[in-house]
């Protein structure tokens, strides 16, 4: 299985290990692609399970919200029915509230979905490794491991091309 953002393919994998470090959907990332590497794609998931975490995060939202967005399962398949025949592009968390705001008429802010909530294996894992396969990070948040890494990666980017690299922001 593989992910694909516009350039890049990133190899996926999936294991049943309940309370494992590794239970569910991984995303593998070089660690020489990481500073490239789309931070919201996690977010997505496998679009399989797309469906069922969209319902999750819908019935996760304040009271108000979410009997807005009543009857929560039709609105959930018919976002994953959108979804595809599209490449995912930007934060689905902002996706699904820009959605929900349009479909129910009441505002719907991207931080009102309570992520934690998700059930582990539906929450993708970023598998960051070297060119042997070891592991060098891994979490939930691409940005805190691009963070966490971002001395090895400056490392091995001057020493690859002589030149200096300059993280921005």
């Amino acid at each position: 299985m593989n992910s694909t953002t516009v350039r890049t393919t990133y190899p996926l994998y999936y294991r049943v290990a309940p309370g494992e470090v590794d239970d569910g959907v991984t995303v593998g990332v070089s660690i020489d692609l990481l500073s490239t590497f789309p931070t919201w794609l996690p977010e997505w998931g496998v679009m399989g399970q797309l469906e069922e975490r969209v319902l999750l995060l819908i019935k996760s939202l304040p009271k108000s919200q979410r009997i807005a967005c009543n009857p929560a399962a039709q609105t959930a398949g018919v976002f994953a029915e959108e979804w595809e025949r599209r490449t995912p592009r930007y934060s689905l968390y902002q996706e699904l509230a820009d959605f929900l705001t349009a479909h129910s008429g009441v505002r719907i802010d991207a931080g009102m979905f309570q992520v934690e909530k998700l059930p582990e294996e539906l929450r993708m894992k970023v598998w960051v490794y070297d060119e042997d396969g070891q592991e060098l990070g891994m979490g939930y948040n691409a940005a805190e491991l691009q963070d966490e890494l971002k001395g090895l990666m400056t490392e091995r980017f001057e020493e690859e091309t002589g030149r200096n690299l300059i993280f921005l922001g």
